[in-house]
């Protein structure tokens, strides 16, 4: 972990959120009654992101010393909680509109966005028959508390890194290094280990659990209230529906209609969040028929240290993730030093970031080798900010393709201007179009002489270059983590791990 995310991990430890007004004056009224059913104060803090999180948090710091898992619901933390201690609750909080007016703006933005996204979300749970709806929810209206901390207690830095993005075009990775020195992705992940929040919200986090159907769920409809709060008429959001489509196992006009009524009664439900709810966009004009409407970027992303370079992106960014030595030669020495005695996800964790932070190379995947070895799927992702779309690829084998090769012997392959003629068209068409770059890294992983898997890397982007060092460096390092795991385990325990 970087020194600049160690420290404000320890800033935001003690941290909370505030809550509504509404929130604390209803739960303190409905607590004056002392048979109120819980199902009624759970509706109150179920619609306030910063209250549902600072129960979850109160209660698992008490309950993790004492349970095996976590409390994942509102209801079951109120149930273990009792009414004594949860008339504490409200009086201990501070309030929204203790705020200055642009932070209230801005956090009753977030909290409306979060509302949106776990009323979806909870919806399509009961729809799919979801044997615990509530967990989803819930998943759902906490996903982006790290971004929410930053801009309450780093707002100076947030402001900044908002005014980057609109000016310069820039990816969220590429902006994130250089104005925080980590990503927001990463740090919610670590809040969420300290707070020993719900498993399902802290597996939602990782874009490589998107196969996961619960995990999905939350994913589109966290994706769809980011997108639809700027405009319903986006490409994103076309996307986004017809992924919500083949997940509720409907088709795009029916789920169109369910997801604009979920819109209209999340709106309903919560007038006291106090922010333009985003149902309200429906009511803007479509764009022409061959025009689309881009919606205006916004945080969150990974790691490392800033690095500059002079390359345009192709979206419009002049700044590349540059290769910071150290810290490959300190993962290299690190994985020879201790081979044989690091678990698999230490491996594969130390080679990913080693490759992300220290290479610059903007997304790593590690993909694992199924049990039928029919199909390259991914195991970790590092540097698409929980993007479903990039999260879901499944790559096919026994087609005579690239990746069918890589498969044969442990081998490496750079794709760039001299070789393209020759492989580019040995790359699945679905990958192509999933990648949406022409020059990559990867190599294949063997375990004991059997293949495992592969790591691939790219810069997500055209013009941010390849070079031959990078490609030595990251050779090294798929090799030195290839010895690594067959010293460690064998190639059944590599999948479990």
């Amino acid at each position: 972990m970087n020194e600049a995310l160690a420290a404000w991990l320890e800033k935001l430890d003690n941290k909370i959120l505030p809550v509504l007004q509404y929130s604390q004056d209803e739960l303190t009224q409905l607590l004056r009654d002392e048979n109120v059913p819980i199902s009624r104060l759970a509706v109150i803090i179920e619609h306030d992101m910063g209250m549902a999180l600072h129960l979850l948090r109160f209660i698992n710091s008490i309950s993790s010393k004492h349970l095996n898992s976590n409390i994942n619901t509102v209801s079951h933390a109120l149930m273990m909680l009792g009414l004594n201690q949860l008339r504490r609750l409200p009086q201990s909080l501070t309030t929204i509109e203790s705020l200055n007016p642009s932070l209230q703006s801005l956090v009753r933005s977030f909290y409306s966005e979060a509302h949106h996204a776990a009323y979806q979300a909870g919806q399509w749970a009961l729809i799919r028959k979801d044997y615990e709806p509530d967990e989803i929810y819930i998943a759902a209206l906490l996903h982006n508390i790290g971004e929410l901390m930053l801009w309450l207690f780093n707002t100076a830095e947030m402001s900044r890194l908002r005014e980057m993005l609109q000016q310069d075009k820039m990816e969220k990775e590429q902006a994130e290094y250089v104005v925080l020195g980590f990503s927001i992705a990463e740090m919610t992940r670590e809040l969420a280990k300290r707070w020993h929040l719900p498993e399902l919200y802290c597996n939602s986090l990782y874009s490589e659990n998107f196969d996961k159907p619960r995990v999905q769920g939350v994913m589109l409809a966290v994706q769809l209230a980011r997108h639809s709060r700027r405009s319903w008429y986006s490409d994103d959001v076309g996307t986004i529906i017809e992924d919500v489509a083949d997940y509720l196992y409907l088709d795009v006009d029916s789920t169109t209609a369910l997801i604009h009524r979920f819109a209209a009664e999340a709106a309903r439900r919560t007038p006291y969040i106090g922010s333009r709810p985003a149902v309200l966009n429906l009511l803007s004009e479509p764009p022409a028929a061959g025009t689309t409407t881009t919606p205006p970027p916004t945080t969150g992303q990974k790691s490392a240290q800033p690095g500059v370079g002079n390359k345009e992106n192709a979206s419009g960014s002049s700044f590349c993730l540059m290769t910071q030595l150290p810290l490959v030669q300190e993962a290299l020495k690190y994985l020879a030093g201790n081979a044989g005695r690091l678990s698999v996800k230490e491996i594969i964790t130390t080679t990913m970031h080693a490759m992300h932070d220290g290479l610059g190379l903007n997304r790593v995947v590690f993909a694992l080798l199924t049990q039928h070895k029919t199909h390259l799927r991914p195991r970790s992702i590092v540097g698409v900010d929980n993007d479903p779309h990039f999260s879901k690829f499944s790559i096919a084998l026994k087609s005579n393709n690239l990746f069918d090769r890589l498969m044969e012997k442990p081998q490496s392959l750079w794709l760039d201007d001299h070789n393209r003629n020759k492989f580019w068209k040995a790359v699945p068409t679905d990958f192509q179009r999933l990648i949406k770059v022409n020059r990559f890294y990867v190599m294949s992983v063997f375990v004991k002489g059997k293949p495992v898997g592969m790591f691939y890397v790219d810069r997500a982007s055209n013009s941010c270059e390849l070079d031959e060092r990078c490609y030595k460096l990251f050779k090294q390092l798929v090799t030195q983590a290839s010895v690594c795991l067959s010293k460690t385990t064998a190639k059944k325990n590599v999948s479990e791990g």
